[in-house]
């Protein structure tokens, strides 16, 4: 199954609340998208102008917001919170400081393994 971004999903089911929503929201910056991929660019860089406040203007329009708000049970969260590492629109992971550290020791870890491994098969010849 092909995966598809938020702003694809958005563009593809929704198109004219989301050109309403970035016209509303992004000062009529916005011309009429003549496509699919057009409107998704439009959405991804509203988005990126926009930040958070972006966000939750296109999940008023998420096509199945009634479906997400009965699973989500903490949609209201506030500035100081960590936001979860699904929020992030881009497909990309929201990685912290501290998940910096722990992902570089992790790296280190795995690297080390496989210098052990390499120096085991060549000494064992």
């Amino acid at each position: 199954m092909k995966q598809i971004t938020i702003y694809e999903y958005i563009a593809t089911n929704v198109p004219s609340d989301a050109h309403f929503v970035i016209n509303k929201y992004g000062g009529g910056n916005y011309t009429r998208a003549k496509s699919v991929k057009e409107l998704e660019g439009q959405l991804k860089d509203f988005v990126k102008k926009n930040g958070k406040q972006g966000l939750l203007a296109l999940a008023e329009i998420h096509p199945d917001k009634e479906l997400i708000s009965l699973v989500d049970t903490k949609s209201n969260f506030n500035d100081s919170e960590k936001l979860p590492q699904f929020a992030n629109a881009t497909g990309d992971s929201v990685i912290t400081n501290g998940d910096k550290e722990q992902l570089t020791y992790s790296k280190m870890l795995i690297l080390g393994g496989f210098l052990l491994l390499g120096i085991a098969l060549i000494t064992k010849k």
